[in-house]
């Protein structure tokens, strides 16, 4: 039974973290890989040693309770771990976006530069033609 204790003390740890995460801008972000591989230990530390919260005295079934605890751990990895992720990753995707944007512009100007300064050696030619043609007079 200390197994499934730890169990929900480790999902109520991860929810109110979840919370007071949104409203302290992701002050707890490296504690929830953690706490999500912790609680899914104990989950199946649980399953093989057949601890139930709940004895069978009260009359539920054990497979139901490994069904609802098993929920709400997937509930509590989604909410704490998996829809942070998803967020950064979108906004991740966004500056990529950008930044392939900013790479195409600045190609464009090295190409403009590229050929302004290919057209130097001909301006050289034609300034030496016209400083000739002024010496001569």
């Amino acid at each position: 039974m200390i197994f499934m204790i730890l169990f929900w003390f480790v999902i109520m740890l991860l929810l109110l973290l979840a919370l007071v995460n949104k409203i302290w801008n992701n002050r707890f972000s490296g504690l929830f890989g953690f706490l999500v591989v912790f609680q899914a230990v104990l989950f199946f530390l649980a399953l093989v040693t057949n601890d139930p919260v709940l004895p069978a005295s009260l009359g539920i079934d054990p497979w139901w309770e490994w069904t609802f605890e098993g929920l709400v751990a997937a509930f509590a990895v989604w909410k704490a771990y998996l829809d942070p992720l998803k967020r950064k990753v979108y906004s991740l995707d966004r500056e990529m976006g950008e930044v392939k944007t900013d790479i195409t512009a600045m190609k464009i100007d090295i190409n403009n530069i590229k050929n302004k300064i290919e057209c130097l050696p001909r301006l050289e030619a034609d300034m030496i033609l016209i400083k000739e043609k002024i010496l001569s007079k």
